[in-house]
């Protein structure tokens, strides 16, 4: 299963040019994406919060129809993160940090190390 993340506020957004662009802006900004819905089940879910990112399609669907993961009643996924190019340094260092951190609920979670609040992903990864 292809799992898809992205930094803070840049939700990737597709329409079409008939579309108009400020509502469809303001509907997609209330509406989860898989990542986001990832950061919620870590906040509801205590047994979610063991798991890295890539961990959990094995014990957790996405229900894309709701935007929340749910617990897997049945089958097997493995997991995989989208591509990042080093030259997207964010979102590079973002998906080294997701492979890393376990059950984090919020961006700033992931760029949490010994109680140090990181301002960028890429500093965690130099200390």
């Amino acid at each position: 299963m292809k799992l898809s993340y992205h930094l803070p506020g840049k939700q990737p957004l597709c329409f079409e040019d008939t579309q108009n662009i400020d509502e469809l802006s303001e509907k997609k900004a209330n509406e989860d994406f898989m990542f986001i819905g990832f950061l919620k089940l870590n906040q509801e879910c205590e047994f979610a919060r063991q798991f890295i990112y890539t961990e959990i399609p094995p014990y957790f669907t996405w229900d894309g129809q709701n935007k929340q993961w749910k617990l897997r009643e049945r089958g097997f996924y493995i997991g995989r993160m989208n591509y990042a190019s080093i030259k997207m340094e964010p979102e590079y260092y973002m998906k080294i940090l997701l492979g890393i951190v376990c059950g984090p609920k919020s961006d700033e979670d992931i760029r949490t190390y010994k109680d140090v609040v990181y301002e960028t992903y890429k500093e965690i990864l130099i200390y």
